[in-house]
């Protein structure tokens, strides 16, 4: 499958830059969501910066099912409870993947 750029999914990095300027911010970062502008419970993906003021609260390092950031988007984390997000309609899986990979080899960058 082809990701952004021409890629493929497992060759997209793995950094807090590309998961920030690929996934959270096109997809989250809106003006009615998690932008600087209004940062619904206090949290913004619009930068590397603005996720950072709250990783350490979000990602558990390593251990994507113990992140609220990552089970937030998948099925299994709303049937523990955790809100459905983005709340209209889900990340593709090739991004939500992304992300699990992205905390599961440590969260660069927090």
């Amino acid at each position: 499958m082809l990701a952004a750029c021409g890629t493929t999914d497992d060759d997209r990095p793995t950094t807090i830059e590309y998961v920030v300027s690929s996934v959270l911010a096109p997809n989250c970062a809106n003006a009615q969501c998690h932008s600087a502008f209004r940062q619904v419970k206090g949290y913004a993906f619009d930068t590397p910066e603005h996720l950072k003021a709250s990783g350490d609260v979000l990602v558990t390092k390593g251990e994507p099912e113990l992140s609220s950031l990552y089970l937030v988007l998948t099925p299994e984390g709303v049937a523990m409870g955790f809100p459905q997000m983005p709340y209209d309609q889900p990340l593709p899986n090739a991004d939500i993947e992304l992300v699990r990979r992205w905390i599961a080899e440590g969260a660069d960058g927090l």
